[in-house]
Parts: structure tokens; sequence; C-alpha cells
């Protein structure tokens, strides 16, 4: 290496430890962002500025003991770099569970182990033996013979260099292809160094200049390419495996065109297509069966959109919401993170209260507040449409007399049985419901009056003729109903027919109970079957 060439080494390697602390103050600055990650990733950095500044100033020097002290200095970044490199990579490929305490303190152990080696000069010293100047060049260097010390040290950073190589393959192998890019540069970033490395042991640089520094620098360079061309650290979350995957919802990343750039497995319950083919594909394609969720997305919708998925004969509900993704230090959105929350437990449970808020417990049939809304919903479509609407209210004859001689239970027991065998005996629009102790309600849509009165019939035969067995003891009930109906041309309102209903069951019970009677609205009609 001539002096000129020996100058501009000089000069980058002072240049590039400036260029390292600059990036030292970068990453400083997004620690918050960073986390733990960014602490390792600091500490290489300061690592390499003391190895570059150190080999730099031992360059300039022309005697021995100003060599051996500024290599003294350069191994208090050395001998840290590799471990803390590894544990950078841990970080940064979603494996920062692996690192302990007891892990930490034996990779440190050990380095720390090679520090003490390199720190005393002469005979008693394990790493460098018989250190010596190098004259036979245009300028002089050190060199010195490796002891079993040395080489042990090298192993162990080759070690921590194959260990990350290792992880970023097992990174490659695990995410889609378009970040494989990425991944490959990491690879290399960490592969350089030990190659600058190799190349200065096996003695095949000129004058026995170490190229490390210089390999060093330039794969931070690429690194930091790597960031902010990728952008690595914006929009990928490093510590993938750990945050991504390890959500409880499922989630899909868009870039800014609404092109799919990374999904989690959660999202493969939702969408079965969800493979790594659908990576670089519109939304569109990929949500085709969920045409809510692709209009959301595509205008910008604010607030949340449900939808349904059908698996295996069970129905879930999912909520969807996205947010903008932003690059740091930016305001313009650079994609959009689509998260698909799985809500159906919490309307299994608002079914359930609606079911008790509506439902009589006993009989499942309705109970008298909502028969009150849905019967008022009913007459507003009957008189709406002009079409008929009857209304049937019974009553359990004697019922006091079966709690009293066979229990509350077989009491119970006639309700059910009643029930079944009115859902049995009517149609499914009919609305049915248990108002009162003993007291039942049936709203038929689109039923004459007559029809209405066949109907209860129907029910007073099949009450009077279906036994009820409760604990052994079998016993009949009847009952007793009042039918109205909501006259046409004439029209009324609802409680008129309620009125009318009410009326009829009192004359039913006044002419001898088990009887149907039946009244129209408006005429003052009264009709015994």
């Amino acid at each position: 290496m001539t002096v000129e060439l020996r100058t501009f080494y000089l000069l980058f390697l002072f240049s590039s430890t400036g260029v390292v602390l600059l990036l030292s103050l970068l990453t400083w600055q997004r620690l918050a962002y960073l986390g733990r990650m960014g602490v390792y990733f600091l500490l290489c950095l300061l690592f390499v500025s003391i190895y570059n500044f150190g080999y730099a100033m031992e360059l300039l020097q022309s005697s021995l003991d100003g060599m051996m002290f500024w290599l003294r200095f350069e191994h208090w970044g050395i001998q840290w770099l590799g471990p803390t490199w590894l544990l950078f990579v841990l970080a940064l490929s979603g494996n920062e569970r692996w690192i302990t305490l007891a892990r930490g303190t034996v990779l440190y152990g050990i380095a720390a182990f090679f520090l003490a080696t390199t720190q005393t000069l002469g005979g008693s010293n394990l790493f460098h033996q018989n250190p010596r100047l190098n004259t036979g060049g245009d300028f002089p260097t050190f060199t010195y013979d490796r002891t079993w010390v040395t080489y042990l040290a090298l192993s162990y950073y080759s070690l921590c260099v194959f260990l990350t190589l290792f992880l970023f393959t097992r990174t490659f192998l695990r995410l889609p292809s378009p970040f494989h890019a990425q991944v490959v540069l990491f690879w290399i970033v960490s592969l350089l160094p030990w190659l600058g490395g190799g190349l200065y042991v096996l003695g095949v640089t000129p004058h026995s200049i170490d190229p490390t520094p210089l390999t060093l620098t330039v794969s931070l360079l690429l690194f930091t390419l790597g960031i902010f061309r990728f952008g690595t650290l914006d929009l990928i979350p490093l510590a993938r495996d750990v945050i991504f995957e390890g959500m409880s919802e499922a989630a899909l990343v868009l870039d800014h065109k609404n092109r799919v750039l990374d999904f989690n497995l959660r999202l493969k319950a939702i969408v079965k297509e969800a493979t790594p083919g659908i990576i670089g594909r519109p939304v569109q394609e990929v949500l085709q069966d969920h045409p809510a969720l692709v209009e959301m997305i595509e205008k910008d919708l604010a607030g949340s959109v449900e939808f349904s998925v059908t698996d295996e004969n069970r129905l879930f509900t999912y909520e969807a919401k996205q947010s903008p993704l932003y690059k740091i230090g930016q305001s313009q959105s650079v994609g959009k993170i689509l998260i698909l929350h799985d809500i159906t437990p919490l309307k299994e449970l608002v079914r359930k209260l609606e079911v008790l808020a509506t439902t009589d417990s006993l009989t499942q049939l309705y109970n008298r507040r909502y028969f009150r809304e849905l019967a008022l919903s009913e007459f507003s479509r009957a008189e709406r449409y002009g079409e008929e609407l009857s209304l049937m209210i019974f009553d359990l004859d004697h019922f006091k007399l079966v709690n009293d001689r066979y229990g509350h239970g077989a009491g119970d027991a006639a309700l059910v049985q009643v029930a079944q065998l009115c859902r049995r005996l009517t149609r499914q629009s009919d609305i049915l419901a248990r108002v009162g102790g003993e007291e039942f309600a049936a709203l038929l849509p689109e039923t004459s009056l007559q029809a209405a009165i066949q109907v209860a019939e129907r029910l007073r035969v099949a009450f009077e003729q279906n036994p009820i067995e409760y604990e052994g003891k079998r016993f009949f009930v009847t009952a007793s109903f009042g039918v109205s109906h909501r006259c046409l041309p004439e029209r009324g309102d609802l409680e008129q027919l309620f009125s009318a209903a009410d009326r009829a069951l009192f004359q039913a019970k006044e002419a001898g109970r088990n009887r149907v009677w039946a009244e129209g609205i408006l005429q003052g009609k009264e009709e015994k079957l």
C-alpha cells in the first residue's frame, strides 16, 4: 500500500467514524420507537466507531508503544461487537424472547474474557504473542504471533455471525416474497465484516492492513439503506413474529394503492384464500366476498364495519377498523392496516340479553312488554296496507286449583305444554306471548275474524284433549278464549283491539269457561261458537 493509499484509508476511517457517530445520534433519537432493538443497534454503532477511530490512530503511529496503546483501545469495540450484533438480530427477527439475563451474561462474559487478554501486551499477553513492527513496507504496521486465545476469539466471533445468518435465513423462509430482498440485504450486511476479517487473518491483504473497519462501515451504510429504501422500521414491525403473529385479531396490511403487503395467520379463518399468493394483489380481489369491507377501504371510511362469515356451520361476526400507516417524520400515508376483531362472543351475549329482555323464561314465548311492541308494529302495518289483523287472548281455567292440587311444578309443566301446543298449531308468522301468570295472547296477521275463531277453537280442543303428565300425575287443563279483529273499512286503534279481546274473554268466562268468544272492533258484534 502506497503512502497516498494509506492517507486515503486514514481519511476514510476518520470520516466513517463521524458518519457512524451521526447514525448513532439518529438512532438515539428513535430509541422510543425502536425499543431494546434500538439500544442494541446503537451499541453496535458505538463499538464500530471505537474500532474505526482506534485503527486509524494505530496506522498513524510509528512506534510500537503507540500502536500497542491504540490496539488496546480498538479491542473495546472489537470484542463487544459480535455478541451485541447477535442480540440486535435476535430482536430484529422477532426472537427477543430468546434474550435472557443468563444468556446475555454468558455472551458478554466470554467477550469480557477475550477483552481482558488483549489489554496487556508483551510476553504475558495471551492474545498477541511477540508483538513487533513490520517495517518492510512503505510505512510501519503492527504484527504479532497468534495464540490459541486469538483463534478461540475468532471462532467465537464467527459463531455469532453464523447465528445471525441462521436467524436471517429462518426469517427469509417465513416471510412472504415482497420482504425477501430486505432480508437478503441484512444477510449480506452480517456477512461482509466476517469476510473482511477472514481476509486479514489469512494474511492476503496488502501490508497486513485490516479491511474489517471498511467492511463494517459499508455494512452499516447498507443497513441504513435497508431502513430508508425498504421502510423496514416504518412499515414492517421488525419483531414480526412477536407482534404481528401474536395479535389476537386478524390483520391485513395494504400499501397506498390498496395492494396486500402482509397479513397474519388469523386472517386465514376469515379469508380462505389468505396464502402467500395474495401478496401484491389488489384488496378488491382478495376481499371480493366482503363488499362492505372493500367499500370502507376504497372510500377511506371512518368508524367500523361489521360482517359475518360462516365456518363449519357456525356464524362468526367480525368488526373491521382501518388505520393509516406513516413513515416516521412524514405526514403522508404510505398504506393502511386493517384490523378484524372477532365480536362473535359479544354478539351472542347481546342476543342472549335480547332473549332475556323479550322472552318469558319458562315458556320461551314473548313476554308482555315485547308482545305489545310487536303488536303496535303489526297494527300499523295492517292499517297502512289495509290488511286484516286478529288478536286472541286466553286464560287457563281454574289454574290456581292445578297449583294447589298438584304443586307449582305441575303448574309450570302445564304452562310449558300449552306453549308447545300453541307453537305447533299456529303459523310461524303468528306472534305468541305469555302476558300474565296463566294468561296468553296471540296476534294473527292477515287473518279474518272467522279464521281467528277457528284457530282459537283448534287450540281449545287441543288443550282439552292432551293430558299433562308430571311426576306420575296426569291431569287436563282447559282455557277460555277472547278474539277480536281490526274491522274494515272502519278503523280503530290498538287499545281498542285489546279491549275488545278482553271483553270477549270476560264473556267466555261468564258463559261457563272452556269456550271461544269473539267481538269485532267498533261494530259491537258478539259471536259465540
